[in-house]
């Protein structure tokens, strides 16, 4: 029978799987050496649309690392492995070795919907949602865009919405939405044109989810993955907790038919405690 202290150990690690965008921010080192500017929000937004088109199928190995305050405020870090599959622009399959289960946190997207399992039986839960259903990626913790940003997948979106600015090394686009609000920005180092953070704004255009990214990892023609992962939520509750993620292997690789219908084919609930669905910005409960 698993302890009591093992549980509850159990139960967060699933809590940070299911919160796997969250944390707070630390600055973005300042490159060296430091490039001229670009010319254009257009230059930028190409040399992105470029490695967005380059994107191709992988298989990446690595360790998570999600990071938590105790219920005495102390902070802690609980470690797994994982596996990754991605298929662009955005199918992506994601296991997480917990609890001597290969397929402990099964993080999933086919482009139409969405799903986070948690199989362990302490926590048994069952998380999925329809992608025209979620409004924005920080309204949830779980959103498939966040993840393809992070990998290098960045969807672009309408190119007349963005503006550029400057912060030290690196080329900032901000993307407004048809009210002319700040939806997220994208800080580009200005020498290897790559991604270095992506900020999201909430609602009250106020910081409200970071990736930081670094370390690429040439996966084919023009494509490159970071190997080096942060996601941190901006709060006052966050302090310096977040999940990282280290990828160790990251490999260029054709998926079959078979093998896509297998990877990215959302599983059915069954056997699951709780089972939610995510409509909008809300959690629904579907069962109990």
């Amino acid at each position: 029978m698993m302890c009591s202290s093992s549980v509850r150990r159990l139960a967060v690690i699933a809590a940070g799987a299911a919160c796997i965008f969250v944390g707070c921010e630390s600055p973005v080192r300042r490159p060296v050496p430091v490039c001229p500017p670009a010319e254009s929000a257009e230059t930028v937004i190409s040399s992105l649309q470029a490695q967005y088109l380059a994107g191709r199928d992988f298989i990446a190995y690595g360790r998570a690392v999600y990071i938590y305050r105790n219920q005495a405020g102390k902070l802690k870090k609980e470690s797994f492995p994982l596996k990754l599959w991605v298929q662009p622009p955005r199918k992506l399959r994601m296991h997480g070795d917990i609890a001597f289960n290969a397929r402990g946190i099964d993080l999933g997207s086919n482009g139409e919907e969405l799903w986070l399992a948690i199989r362990p039986k302490e926590v048994s839960k069952y998380v999925w949602g329809k992608w025209s259903q979620i409004e924005s990626p920080q309204s949830v913790a779980l959103h498939p865009q966040v993840m393809l940003d992070a990998f290098g997948l960045a969807e672009i979106g309408n190119c007349e919405r963005y503006t550029l600015s400057y912060a030290g090394a690196f080329n900032v686009l901000t993307y407004n939405d048809e009210h002319h609000r700040r939806v997220k920005r994208i800080f580009v180092y200005s020498c290897s044109r790559r991604i270095a953070k992506i900020e999201y704004f909430d609602v009250a255009q106020k910081p409200a989810l970071v990736l930081q990214l670094s370390e690429y990892t040439k996966v084919g023609e023009g494509f490159y993955v970071p190997s080096r992962i942060k996601f941190r939520k901006l709060d006052e509750e966050s302090d310096s907790t977040g999940v990282d993620i280290r990828l160790g292997s990251v490999k260029s690789k054709t998926f079959s038919t078979k093998l896509c219908d297998r990877l990215f084919c959302r599983p059915e609930p069954s056997g699951f405690k709780n089972v939610y669905r995510i409509v909008g910005d809300e959690l629904i409960v579907q069962r109990p």
